[in-house]
């Protein structure tokens, strides 16, 4: 999924809960510029206007990663990794090498948690997040299992969006008045921070009523600005095994008996 469909399939979450006392359908609450037949009014609609603007400067995100292993295993082997208390269940295939068994686990691991991004080399897995912290293990017999053993760097930055979401038919103003007030309410707060957004009101709501056929229809608008962080899938890096440090000690500029001291350091 991607991430706008992340924040609208958030949005829709937090608009049917927040908007009224009994919460409202999928039907009453639905993407703008969609096909098929217009709703019953009154209803919703939600539309991204501007998506991904950065906030400041993206950094490097340097982490550690773990390295997960095949290390055997025949066909119909069912191998078991717990990543971030979710249980991650593969069945190898028949006529699959330890390499391809390795591919495979990997895409079910990023299938099954969504924050966790892998690298795969030969039999060998490296597993990192893309955010928070990474908890993995495994009593497989079939998998070997490195904690903290990879360095791996990600580009992480904040982004905001805005969404639009307007109401259609009398009563929906209403709607938009409620969902707006109940942003700071636990339930609602729950729903973004699973989502890894923040959400707040951009101005009130303005009324765009229309023309339709030979009557007025109520129409509204509310905006609100949603801010989140992003971060690229971390890429793994080759750990230095030795450091060189040369340090030069001198008077002046161009002092002839300055002392030279080279520090060699293993690092790994």
């Amino acid at each position: 999924m991607s991430l706008r469909d992340t924040i609208l399939q958030s949005s829709r979450a937090w608009i049917k809960v927040g908007a009224a006392r009994v919460p409202l359908s999928d039907a009453q609450v639905i993407l703008a510029n969609t096909k098929g037949p217009r709703p019953p009014l009154p209803y919703l609609t939600v539309r991204m206007i501007a998506v991904d603007l950065p906030i400041g400067v993206d950094e490097l995100l340097p982490a550690l990663g773990a390295t997960l292993s095949v290390t055997g295993g025949v066909e119909d082997d069912i191998y078991t990794v717990t990543v971030n208390t979710i249980v991650v269940a593969y069945t190898r295939g028949a006529g699959l090498t330890d390499a391809e068994t390795a591919a495979e686990l990997a895409t079910a691991i990023e299938d099954a948690v969504a924050v966790v991004s892998t690298t795969v080399t030969d039999e060998a897995i490296v597993v990192a997040v893309d955010r928070g912290e990474l908890a993995i293990s495994t009593a497989d017999p079939n998998l070997d299992l490195v904690l903290d053993d990879v360095p791996v760097v990600g580009v992480g930055g904040q982004r905001r969006a805005t969404l639009e979401v307007q109401g259609f038919g009398t009563g929906s103003d209403a709607w938009l008045e409620r969902m707006a007030a109940r942003l700071p309410t636990p339930a609602i707060l729950a729903i973004h921070d699973a989502a890894g957004l923040s959400v707040r009101p951009l101005g009130g709501m303005s009324d765009l009523a229309a023309l339709i056929d030979t009557s007025i229809e109520p129409r509204f608008l509310r905006e609100f600005e949603i801010t989140y962080a992003t971060r690229t899938e971390p890429e793994a890096q080759i750990a230095a095994l030795t450091s060189t440090i040369d340090l030069v000690i001198e008077r002046y500029d161009g002092d002839a008996n300055a002392y030279t001291i080279e520090i060699e350091a293993e690092t790994a």
